[in-house]
């Protein structure tokens, strides 16, 4: 590999930082290059490897595979469908370890691990509500917010030190203000028309690749703030839903009301959907 290989990719890509080590090493020098705030040449050539490889495997449908093992259906064919769930299991379980070689964030999150990845990404806890689940165990529901990017983010633990699911929200723009440069990265949401721009409102798992997703928001497109559409907000956490009678828009308007005024500016839109 030619270092003219280099020209026209991004210098903070993955790919950029794989190809710069092959020649680095094709030379007999040393890694000398850094990767999303990972200073070590050796771990960030480390953490990009694991990026490209987790973004392969993040595509990958494990049934997909077990039928194209067995030639069959997993629908109408048992064996087929016990494969399919064993290779989910280990994608699952190879996803998992990459993403940590990654630095990033993985479905079996602990609670210390999560808080400071999020506060390395900028992340303020603006709330933290304690309650305890059904066996009495004290949980904790967090509500934070990324001021530069207007990004709310919401969720929940278990067992105490683990954490159970939530949401990121936002508002975005795709680049150039063309909607096909956004549904490789997006997820539930919708476009709404601001004059003649496209507004994305919508939200994200936040438990597993949150820094990749963040990171593939910010090179497709730019975050909006504040909002100009309100995105469908869930600021429950899962004890909330245990009550037969629980209203969520009551829970999340009180919620809303314990954020700071600015915060909130920030959040509330014109128009709500």
């Amino acid at each position: 590999m030619k270092k003219s290989a280099l020209r026209g990719m991004p210098s903070d890509s993955a790919n950029y930082v794989v190809a710069h080590g092959i020649i680095q090493k094709s030379k007999r020098k040393n890694f000398s290059v850094s990767f999303r705030g990972i200073r070590n040449p050796r771990k960030a050539f480390e953490a990009a490897v694991a990026e490209i490889l987790a973004r392969k495997l993040l595509n990958v449908d494990a049934f997909s595979v077990a039928e194209m093992l067995t030639n069959r259906s997993y629908k109408n064919h048992s064996a087929t469908a016990h494969l399919g769930r064993i290779l989910h299991l280990l994608k699952g379980v190879v996803i998992g370890t990459t993403l940590k070689k990654m630095d990033d964030t993985v479905f079996s999150n602990k609670l210390s691990n999560y808080l400071r990845i999020i506060q390395e990404e900028g992340f303020q806890i603006l709330l933290t509500l304690p309650f305890s689940d059904k066996e009495g165990c004290e949980e904790k529901y967090y509500i934070c917010f990324h001021k530069e990017d207007g990004i709310l983010l919401s969720f929940d633990t278990y067992g105490g030190d683990s954490i159970n699911g939530g949401h990121f929200y936002y508002n975005w723009q795709p680049s150039n203000n063309d909607p096909k440069n956004g549904y490789k990265v997006l997820s539930s949401g919708g476009y709404r028309k601001d004059g003649a721009e496209f507004i994305w409102a919508g939200h994200h798992d936040c438990r597993e690749t949150l820094r990749l997703h963040i990171y593939d928001l910010r090179k497709n497109g730019k975050f909006v703030t504040p909002w100009i559409e309100q995105p469908f907000i869930w600021l429950l956490h899962y004890m909330d839903t245990k009550n037969p009678s629980y209203d969520y828009k009551a829970i999340n308007k009180e919620r809303l009301a314990m954020l700071p005024p600015e915060v909130l500016q920030s959040i509330t839109a014109t128009r709500a959907i």
